[in-house]
């Protein structure tokens, strides 16, 4: 059987601390290290980490600033983890993004299983019911992790579709251990 060549992937993974606090400095080692390694047209997609942008990237226009002059600068799109604002803008999700040549985000994916205490409460229906036990595993959770998150999962397996140069290519993005799930898998290929 015979291969029609592939897309040319270039994966960037930096070595460094990726935490909301070090963003700025992931942000700019994984930017330094792409313009080194990405000449312009030699990839038709260029991967940063599922925790590459670890702020709200719809908020935070310097970081739009950063993707939209690399996607434009290296004539490839650029996949990237992010955090992101959920349906009711409050709420943060666990995101992929997909941004084009243009700096145009054409794709989002939002993580559905989220870790208890790190990317969702435990237990919220607690709050209503049992409000001092609620607020004992809050203050637990904030000990712990230094924060207590209020995620919001996505919807359900979804493909992105990502544009290259002879096309686009479908791409499920599963973020984390979503790996283990092949029903997400097989809804994505359905969605």
């Amino acid at each position: 059987e015979e291969y029609a060549p592939g897309p040319r992937v270039t994966i960037i993974q930096p070595s460094v601390d990726h935490t909301p606090q070090a963003t700025p400095n992931a942000v700019r080692v994984q930017t330094q290290m792409t313009v080194e390694a990405v000449t312009p047209g030699s990839s038709d997609l260029i991967v940063w980490p599922e925790n590459a942008i670890l702020l709200p990237y719809e908020k935070h226009k310097d970081y739009q600033d950063t993707v939209a002059f690399l996607v434009r600068s290296r004539q490839a799109p650029l996949l990237f983890g992010t955090q992101a604002s959920g349906p009711d803008g409050r709420r943060p999700t666990c995101s992929a993004f997909v941004v084009d040549t243009d700096g145009k985000t054409v794709g989002r994916y939002d993580k559905v299983v989220l870790f208890p205490f790190t990317e969702r409460r435990v237990l919220p229906v607690l709050e209503k019911f049992w409000p001092s036990a609620s607020n004992f595993v809050r203050r637990l959770t904030l000990s712990a992790w230094g924060s207590a998150p209020d995620g919001v999962s996505g919807p359900g397996g979804t493909a992105l579709s990502i544009p290259i140069a002879s096309g686009s290519m479908l791409v499920w993005t599963p973020i984390c251990y979503e790996t283990n799930y092949a029903w997400l898998a097989r809804e994505a290929t359905l969605n």
